[in-house]
């Protein structure tokens, strides 16, 4: 019997498991992963101190220099800020935090890299 290559979405849950443990180990307090809303999906939330992060993860096996540009363009920093906006509004415990916006990319054998404050609501154009 043979196995199954690892589907698109088995791979993208497997790299937000790892990265949300990664988070973890970091110290960060992982307070909600994959937040839905039907205009946009935040993939880690958590919160280091007073501030709260918004964390976008992709799963690459390798990285070249448009990796990032690909990772971050308008429209899914927009998606990422209106889902930030309304994960905000359901919680207002977390009024006054710090927002950062951050992307982990999990390269796999490579390890985790994490790019903090990766982008700002102000780059939706």
């Amino acid at each position: 019997m043979t196995g199954n290559p690892e589907n698109t979405r088995e791979k993208g849950n497997r790299g937000e498991r790892e990265a949300a443990l990664y988070l973890a180990e970091m110290g960060y307090t992982i307070i909600k992963r994959n937040f839905k809303k039907s205009y946009g999906e935040v993939d880690i939330i958590s919160s280091m101190g007073d501030t709260l992060i918004f964390s976008e993860v992709k799963t690459w096996t390798h990285l070249d220099k448009t990796a990032m540009e690909h990772a971050i363009n308008r429209k899914k920093i927009r998606k990422i800020v209106k889902t930030s906006k309304a994960f905000l509004m359901e919680n207002p415990a977390f009024y006054g935090f710090h927002i950062r916006y951050d992307i982990l990319f999990n390269r796999g054998e490579s390890g985790i890299l994490h790019i903090p404050g990766a982008f700002t609501e102000n780059e939706t154009g």
